[in-house]
């Protein structure tokens, strides 16, 4: 794992418009390959406090300095961080939520 967002910032206004007023909608976790080879993410899952299986989901392998972000809520994701998505490779959407207690 490289990033998590665990508490993420309220909706705003356009945000909450579109249906995503729920905080949670916006956790991420980002897993990014800092090696010189491909990695493969089948077999890899989250298991403790979110549920994501990598085999599962649009996301397999990631080449060298790739990322790509396992997701509360898709929509939500997509809308908050539409101007970053070029380079961003969503796996997919877990399911439970992050604890904010860490």
């Amino acid at each position: 794992m490289s990033e998590i967002n665990y508490r993420p910032g309220g909706a705003t206004s356009g945000e909450a418009n579109r249906g995503f007023d729920v905080r949670t909608d916006f956790e991420w976790i980002e897993v990014m390959n800092i090696g010189d080879v491909a990695i493969d993410l089948r077999g890899v899952q989250f298991t403790d406090g979110i549920q994501f299986k990598f085999d599962l989901g649009d996301v397999h392998y990631l080449t060298p300095g790739q990322r790509a972000v396992v997701v509360s809520n898709r929509d939500a994701f997509e809308t908050r961080y539409s101007e970053d998505l070029s380079e961003i490779l969503i796996a997919g959407e877990f399911t439970n939520n992050l604890s904010n207690d860490g």
